[in-house]
């Protein structure tokens, strides 16, 4: 009924930020401690290997996942299906790494990425598992296991990526740091879960998650794609120390949207397909996340963009103080978040998989249409981030009228429910940035600015 469902949303909700916001948190220091131990190269490796990585873990999972939360009956024989499924899928992608190590290589002129991109791929089979656990957890809506699942895996390999890199173990160390997180992470659920693969498959369960998921699929991997062509192009057109300040730049931002629209999406996903013929309700649930969503994010970026030298020379020193205007573009990227993340989950939870792809096809398509004008007229690494922010901008306007078709979620509705704490944090932004504290010093002229800027938000919100 609603007011069960709506008691499982709030403390899903609940579960979910305080597994984002601490797992980030704690990963957030550690990057920082690691930053200040590792050079730019260090992290422009791993960024490198990082694209490819990404690009086979979408085959690996997403789509398949969301058709197992998005079923109205899942049963054991479905987990245990789409687990072989996936792990064997996984395996000929790792294959593919294995043998294409060499090339990509040879294409970024640096032989270190042979060793690390064939260890860093055994990952594919481990996330075919725990992709199945995530849609168990998710389905159930059972989030506080993802928060001990994630927070010790997190605080572990913490520990190992911070000693190997203070022994000197350069990337090794981050390699260590990423693939020690994610087989605890799966080992954890699988104990707390209660819940091991078996040897049980039906072609008739595969053929019904194929169905829907897909067209999910194939949207990640235009999304992933996309997302990663632009440091594709970064890192094999500049260097890779730019690469690795893009992606380092990117890590603020990233964490303080991501944890919120990661929170919400999970639990609004769920929720929403429970409801999934009821479009009043999927109105209320949608709007209400939006809103929600909206009001945290814009101050916490838009106070992030006002704070960023500041933050960058504090924690990880003036090394990587060309991260500062990539930081503050980013933080306008995600602030487009709260409304593609709820007109991406109504369409899932509705069965509409159809639209997100064709939808993504179009974004895919008008991103690198952008990149390439961005190369064939500015040819700069922010030229080329900023691109990015142009995509998202479109991206939005496309997702509007969608939204509005499916659950009367109005075009005017969407952009005042997501536009309102936006204007409140840009008053809020100029106001700080014309602080006279220019020759205060750097953790005085944060602090100044971040107290000034709550008050103000809070005020205008008041008002």
């Amino acid at each position: 009924n609603k007011e069960t469902t709506s008691k499982k949303v709030f403390f899903g909700l609940i579960w979910m930020y305080l597994e984002r916001f601490l797992a980030q948190g704690i990963s957030l220091l550690v990057s920082i401690v690691l930053a200040r131990l590792l050079l730019p190269d260090d992290y422009g490796v791993i960024a490198i290997v990082q694209i490819f990585i990404s690009i086979a873990n979408v085959f690996v999972g997403d789509g398949f996942a969301s058709a197992l939360v998005q079923k109205k009956e899942c049963k054991d024989i479905d987990y245990s299906t789409v687990t072989i499924f996936s792990v064997s899928y996984s395996l000929v992608l790792y294959a593919i790494l294995f043998f294409a190590a060499p090339y990509i290589a040879a294409f970024y002129e640096n032989p270190l990425i042979v060793p690390i991109i064939r260890v860093m791929a055994i990952r594919l089979p481990i996330a075919g598992i725990n992709t199945v656990q995530r849609a168990i957890v998710s389905r159930k809506m059972i989030f506080r296991k993802f928060f001990f699942a994630t927070l010790g895996g997190t605080i572990i390999s913490a520990v190992i990526g911070i000693m190997l890199a203070y022994m000197g173990f350069g990337a090794w160390a981050l390699v260590a740091q990423y693939l020690s997180n994610c087989v605890i992470d799966t080992i954890w659920l699988s104990v707390s879960l209660h819940w091991f693969p078996r040897f049980k498959f039906s072609f008739e369960s595969l053929k019904s998650v194929v169905s829907y998921g897909w067209k999910l699929l194939a949207t990640s991997i235009l999304t992933t794609a996309y997302s990663q062509s632009r440091s594709i192009i970064i890192s094999k057109r500049y260097t890779s120390a730019d690469l690795a300040y893009v992606v380092k730049s990117e890590q603020f931002p990233n964490i303080l949207s991501n944890n919120i629209n990661t929170s919400i999406s999970q639990v609004l996903f769920p929720a929403l397909s429970s409801y999934q013929d009821d479009g009043e309700r999927l109105k209320q649930i949608s709007r209400r996340a939006v809103q929600i969503s909206s009001f945290i994010i814009a101050p916490m970026l838009i106070g992030l963009a006002s704070i960023s030298e500041e933050l960058i020379s504090l924690l990880l020193t003036k090394r990587w103080i060309d991260c500062v205007p990539y930081m503050q573009i980013y933080c306008l990227i995600y602030l487009l978040q709260p409304i593609q993340t709820a007109a991406l989950q109504c369409m899932k939870a509705v069965g509409r998989s159809d639209y997100n792809l064709k939808l993504q096809i179009l974004k895919s398509a008008f991103g690198l249409l952008t990149v390439f004008i961005t190369l064939l007229y500015f040819d700069s690494v922010s030229a080329i981030v900023t691109s990015a922010l142009v995509t998202e901008i479109f991206a939005t306007v496309l997702n509007l009228p969608i939204v509005q078709k499916l659950i009367g979620y109005s075009i005017f509705e969407q952009l005042l429910d997501a536009a309102t704490p936006i204007l409140l944090s840009g008053t809020m932004f100029t106001v700080v940035q014309s602080l006279p504290i220019g020759n205060f010093g750097i953790v005085f002229r944060m602090i100044l600015k971040i107290a000034v800027g709550a008050t103000i938000y809070i005020i205008l919100s008041v008002i």
